[in-house]
């Protein structure tokens, strides 16, 4: 799976060498890479081929890329852990807490420094 990917990049990025040259090193690079199959996905070769990479990527370049994909579908999959032990709330129920007396009063210093005179013009929702 990771050579196809990496034929597709070849093929979307520029570059002078010639494609046998550019088959020989994603085959190379292949042998090395050890991730998950859905960082090889159209979206992902899309960001690589239209926003990432002018030329044909160095293996630690292209590893970096790949780092960031798995470590934003990581972050999604602890958010999603959250949301599933937080019982309707914005936080699991083991962290969540009303805010001190401390807290609040800190908040409400910000809020008359940032919004200054304006502050009794805006309203609370609902």
């Amino acid at each position: 799976m990771p050579l196809a990917w990496l034929v597709k990049l070849a093929a979307l990025t520029a570059g002078s060498k010639p494609l046998s040259e550019i088959e020989a090193q994603a085959r190379a690079y292949a042998a090395m890479l050890r991730y998950p199959a859905f960082v090889y996905s159209d979206d992902a070769l899309r960001e690589a081929g239209c926003h990432r990479f002018k030329f044909f990527p160095a293996l630690a370049e292209l590893c970096a890329f790949f780092d960031e994909r798995v470590a934003t579908i990581q972050e999604e999959e602890r958010r999603c852990v959250l949301i599933a032990k937080a019982d309707g709330r914005t936080r699991p129920a083991d962290e969540w807490r009303p805010p001190t007396e401390e807290e609040a009063a800190e908040v409400s210093r910000y809020l008359d420094g940032a919004l200054g005179p304006n502050r009794g013009r805006i309203k609370r929702m609902p």
